[in-house]
């Protein structure tokens, strides 16, 4: 008990000072580095997030601290130009961002395997119970003139999750995936 709140609300308002900063681009490298020990951090305080996205969000995280995030659009490059930096900056390194997009690539491909061994995806029935389960849902249960359409959806779902690792690494099918 004790000082654990404090440290809750502690992590929980520098994870979002970290966030902004790097949303902004100032002082990218810093913010990204601070982001991600603080999101390891509150893995720490808290060992039961609730979903999976808060791993990811880490493995991104960790992922960025190498790549040069600050370099363009962002207020470190816009101030960098503003004070006539006569240098020329060195051409980005892609390798963390080859490395980020292996890893949600990976991320859909587990996914659209798991969701292949139930039989609610297989049967196209998955979307029909997640939107009737009110402690998923937003609104009122789907009409059952919705079935096609959600079976439509389910299939989707899981053939865009199955072909995302494939098409992501093709420029030409990039755009389909994304």
């Amino acid at each position: 008990q004790g000082f654990a709140p404090a440290i809750g609300r502690a992590l929980f308002v520098l994870n979002l000072a970290a966030a902004v900063l790097m949303t902004i681009g100032y002082r990218t490298s810093i913010a990204v580095a601070g982001s991600f020990i603080l999101s390891v951090a509150q893995g720490y305080w808290n060992p039961l997030p609730l979903s999976g996205a808060f791993e990811v969000r880490s493995a991104v995280l960790f992922g960025l601290m190498w790549a040069d995030s600050g370099q363009v659009w962002s207020t470190d490059a816009w101030l960098a130009q503003r004070s006539g930096s006569t240098q020329a900056p060195e051409p980005p390194s892609m390798w963390p961002l080859h490395l980020i997009r292996a890893q949600i690539a990976i991320i859909y491909l587990s996914t659209g395997l798991w969701k292949l061994g139930s039989d609610l995806w297989r049967n196209g029935t998955a979307l029909h119970y997640v939107l009737s389960n009110n402690g998923f849902a937003r609104f009122a249960a789907p009409p059952p003139s919705a079935t096609s359409l959600l079976m439509a959806g389910t299939y989707i779902t899981l053939l865009w999750e199955l072909l995302f690792p494939v098409l992501v690494f093709y420029r030409r099918t990039k755009w389909i995936a994304l």
